[in-house]
């Protein structure tokens, strides 16, 4: 389980992106939450965008409450099977759509076909 090393809620002097979806997260000027967290040995900081935010005890609960936390391949596992669901449909799309939208490299357990993939970049040199 990741250890809370440190919680801080400073002025950004640059744009910062979210940690779970890689849209931007935080523009210069305005202040933001920034964790610091300690996990396997390894120090790392954790910033979210307000969306991403609002989600993470609904991912948590989602997730069964795993020891290791939650992370980018956790939010794209519980939208990815969520998008299509009732309640929490609207949620999990708008998260794949900021996903999709704001990084060249989705999360790694990503269901993206090679060849659809290939099609996509070939269509782009274009």
């Amino acid at each position: 389980m990741p250890e809370l090393l440190k919680r801080l809620s400073p002025v950004a002097r640059k744009p910062h992106l979210c940690s779970c979806c890689h849209a931007v997260a935080v523009r210069p000027g305005e202040r933001y939450d920034r964790s610091t967290y300690l996990a396997d040995g390894t120090v790392y900081d954790w910033v979210s965008c307000s969306p991403c935010k609002a989600l993470a005890p609904l991912v948590w609960h989602w997730a069964d409450v795993p020891a290791e936390g939650i992370g980018r391949d956790t939010y794209f596992e519980w939208a990815t099977e969520m998008a299509n669901d009732v309640v929490h449909g609207e949620a999990a799309r708008a998260w794949l759509f900021r996903a999709q939208a704001t990084t060249a490299h989705p999360p790694t357990n990503n269901t993206t076909k090679p060849a659809a993939l290939a099609e996509s970049i070939e269509e782009n040199k274009r």
